[in-house]
């Protein structure tokens, strides 16, 4: 059991990361690379302030990190569900028959 908290707490750290990856890339994407431009999927270049192009960057690096984060809180959960079952098992098979 001590395996499996010690695995819980590295699901909790790992969730924790790629959750604030994406606001972090976002910023520190448009710190070093804003120019006032932001550049459309198909309607190519138009101007911008700072707020869109880093909302524009988070919305790009959503697409790397939620999947991430989705597979990550799927896996911690059945983890969970299994340490639930298993601590269930046990105290039903710990019961002394007569």
């Amino acid at each position: 059991m001590k395996t499996f908290r010690i695995i819980n707490w590295i699901f909790v750290g790992l969730s924790l990361c790629f959750l604030l990856a994406i606001p972090a890339l976002g910023l520190g994407s448009a710190a070093i690379n804003w120019n006032g431009v932001c550049h459309g999927f198909t309607d190519g270049q138009a101007p911008c302030s700072w707020w869109e192009y880093t909302q524009n960057e988070m919305f790009w690096a959503s697409f790397i990190f939620l999947p991430l984060l989705v597979v990550t809180l799927f896996t911690w959960g059945l983890m969970n569900l299994i340490r639930w079952g298993m601590r269930v098992f046990r105290n039903t098979n710990s019961i002394p028959s007569k």
